[in-house]
């Protein structure tokens, strides 16, 4: 079993989770970081690292930006945790329910990776003639 953690800028990571139940019901434990505007990145990079140790499993943590501020405070826990810890940027809705509804039958770095792939399948440019496949309507 590993735990799943969503960092980002802002609410995206709580808004992220609140439609995951939306979508999937209960989901297991998930927690979020959102770094606010007026927050000391210290704080917020020290409020990650704080809740990584109170964990004994193995901890992926989506982030909503490569290179930006939460990824960079979250990824300071690979030093101290790299042997079960793992973090996946670009993060969005596809990939974490697909995680986090296989969640009890995956080892980590297969979560690892399936977040990955899921995460760019679920990156499509739909036309028109998309929304009317397998649709047997004449209307």
């Amino acid at each position: 079993m590993f735990e799943c953690i969503l960092v980002s800028h802002g609410n995206l990571a709580q808004e992220l989770l609140n439609t995951i139940h939306m979508i999937a019901g209960d989901v297991g434990n998930v927690k979020t970081f959102g770094l606010q505007s007026a927050q000391n990145i210290e704080d917020y990079k020290q409020e990650i690292v704080e809740y990584i140790k109170t964990v004994d499993n193995h901890v992926i943590i989506f982030a909503d930006l490569l290179g930006g501020s939460p990824l960079m405070s979250a990824s300071s826990v690979l030093n101290e945790f790299e042997h079960r810890a793992a973090i996946v940027t670009g993060m969005n809705l596809p990939m974490i329910i697909e995680v986090l509804l296989q969640r009890e039958n995956l080892e980590f770095e297969d979560a690892v990776s399936i977040a990955q792939v899921t995460g760019i399948e679920g990156i499509k440019k739909i036309v028109k003639e998309d929304l009317h496949a397998g649709s047997t309507s004449k209307s």
